[in-house]
């Protein structure tokens, strides 16, 4: 009933069953809260997009940054140093292919399906992929402060991705990119035992359907936290009202 998911969503499930039921089940996307950090690091994202595709990373944060305010212009600048050092460290990986913004879509059989099909059961966006010495290789950028274990479940659906659309792929590594000076990759030890992964991932999933069957019996059920900050569905929230 709520498919297709992805970690976002199976997020909101298990946060806020108001939020939930506003954004995924009436499907009201709002118009998301103004967030300096937000924009700023979608622009080192799309500036990293060019990079690791031959783009001078000057070039690169100067043309992601052109319409924003001076100040946040000026915070997308500075992560030229780390934005360098990853395009240097990326390069010793003498990828044969990349992909950036990689969307995939896995269906109940784990076979490959359209990313916006109503049929899949689990959907995402890889960040960078890249296929290199008989590896797969998947990296989740981030600009703030974050660790492998927060980033875990997002790599485990990234994996199970590329494996759906590469069947023949025995071995992932993947990683978060925490873009600071000098850049760094954690690392995960590598996936070879994708039977794990999609156990793992068919428990979220199960756990997100039952907080989502509550969201649609108490829709007014709402729980503050970090994420009332970003949406204004939170305008008319009781709780959030109760905050103020």
């Amino acid at each position: 009933m709520y498919k297709p998911w992805s970690i976002s969503k199976i997020g909101r499930a298990n946060q806020c069953p108001r939020r939930f039921y506003i954004q995924d089940i009436l499907k009201k996307k709002g118009t998301p809260v103004g967030d300096a950090r937000g924009r700023i690091g979608s622009a080192v994202h799309k500036a990293l997009e060019k990079v690791v595709h031959g783009t001078p990373a000057d070039e690169a944060l100067k043309t992601a940054s052109k319409k924003m305010p001076r100040d946040e212009t000026e915070d997308v600048l500075g992560f030229r140093n780390a934005v360098e050092s990853f395009k240097e460290r990326f390069l010793r990986f003498n990828a044969e292919r990349v992909w950036t913004e990689l969307r995939f879509g896995i269906d109940e059989n784990r076979q490959p399906i359209d990313f916006w099909s109503p049929k899949g059961l689990f959907r995402g966006i890889t960040d960078l992929a890249a296929r290199t010495d008989g590896q797969f290789i998947v990296i989740d950028h981030k600009t703030g402060r974050s660790s492998l274990e927060k980033c875990r479940d997002q790599l485990y659906g990234c994996a199970l991705g590329a494996k759906a659309m590469w069947p023949d792929t025995r071995s992932i590594r993947a990683g978060v990119h925490i873009l600071k000076e000098p850049s760094d990759i954690l690392w995960d030890a590598p996936y070879t035992d994708f039977e794990v992964l999609w156990e793992h991932m068919l428990g979220l999933i199960a756990e997100a359907e039952i907080n989502a069957e509550r969201a649609r019996q108490n829709p007014e059920l709402a729980i503050t936290g970090w994420w009332c900050t970003f949406f204004n569905h939170t305008k008319g929230c009781p709780k959030c009202q109760e905050k103020t």
